[in-house]
């Protein structure tokens, strides 16, 4: 972070009329405008930022300023937001484009700016700026000016909504665990060294058998990460408790089921007791796989299939069973 004085003696008139004018005191200045602007080369992991590039999902979403943590342009690494300001070559015209039509920014809180929008990566609950960093920049300092003298959290709340705009999110699909969008890049990969190979293009082949071996490195890399978490240890323990009750779950289903059978002596209770016993089933299943997909697929999986299997077996010997007997 520069000093102030060096920053002042940078700044542009027209940035520091436009500074002025939000009332900032650069001999007061708030502790808000020295935050960072991080880089999205840190954000998140390795890997998660590879599949975030190859396989990341964009849409239309509503933003507020504060949650812009940072930028992919390399030329505000290790700046501040005042900074980033100070230094942004089309900060002049973004000035004198908000005093031509003061409207436009407005607008963005209904829709985006379908020619030229703002487009932002997503890394868990932090945003970074792709396309659009003059006027996040220029927004900041007028969040920044606004949020940094609100005396409460009402306040507060009233100028984060003041400052929610649209933009192009960029983030990791939802429904795909990391291992999956891994496996689907280094399938790509292969079929660009299976297409330029038949083309006998090998320079680009033997550049995609280098992504190969990158993408190959980034599998164990992501399995290791993982193994190293703590939580990820605790949870293999869980998995086992869960996988040998489910295990067992035939038996303790048809316990219920026969005695209920024999007390009430009504078929529909058997089918009660089954459907019961599936939906506890897949409660306890979809919660692991939303939070441990890579690990239910690879670990649980097998367990409850087999436990499927063994319930159905029995049941249908027992349903046989009856028939018989009537």
């Amino acid at each position: 972070m520069k000093d102030i004085q060096t920053l002042l003696g940078k700044i542009s008139p027209e940035k520091r009329k436009f500074l002025d004018e939000l009332g900032i005191d650069f001999n007061d200045l708030p502790n808000v405008f020295f935050q960072e602007n991080k880089s999205f080369s840190n954000a998140g992991t390795e890997v998660q930022r590879y599949v975030h590039h190859g396989q990341g999902v964009s849409t239309q979403q509503k933003f507020c300023i504060k949650d812009v943590v940072g930028t992919d342009h390399s030329q505000y690494n290790n700046m501040s937001w005042l900074e980033s300001f100070v230094e942004s070559k089309r900060g002049n015209d973004i000035i004198k484009r908000y005093e031509r039509n003061p409207q436009y920014y407005e607008q963005l809180k209904e829709k985006p700016d379908e020619m030229e929008p703002i487009v932002l990566d997503k890394m868990g609950d932090e945003l970074y700026v792709s396309e659009g960093n003059n006027r996040i920049a220029f927004l900041k300092m007028k969040y920044m000016a606004e949020a940094s003298k609100a005396t409460t959290e009402q306040e507060l709340n009233e100028i984060n909504e003041k400052y929610t705009f649209y933009a192009k999110v960029k983030e990791l699909p939802k429904e795909k665990s990391i291992p999956e969008l891994l496996e689907i890049e280094k399938q790509k990969v292969e079929q660009n060294i299976e297409f330029y190979t038949e083309h006998n293009n090998s320079n680009m082949a033997l550049s995609y058998k280098k992504q190969l071996v990158r993408v190959t490195q980034l599998e164990k890399q992501f399995q290791h990460e993982q193994s190293q978490n703590p939580l990820y240890k605790k949870m293999i323990g869980a998995f086992k408790a869960v996988g040998e009750y489910i295990s067992n779950l035939p038996q303790y289903l048809m316990s219920y089921v026969n005695s209920s059978y024999k007390a009430l002596n009504d078929p529909e209770i058997e089918k009660q007791a089954t459907q019961k016993a599936y939906r506890c089933f897949d409660s306890v299943l979809g919660v692991l796989t939303q939070e441990f997909p890579e690990l239910t697929k690879r670990t649980l999986q097998p367990v409850l299939e087999n436990a499927i299997g063994k319930q159905q077996g029995q049941i249908n010997n027992a349903t046989n069973e009856r028939e018989i007997l009537d």
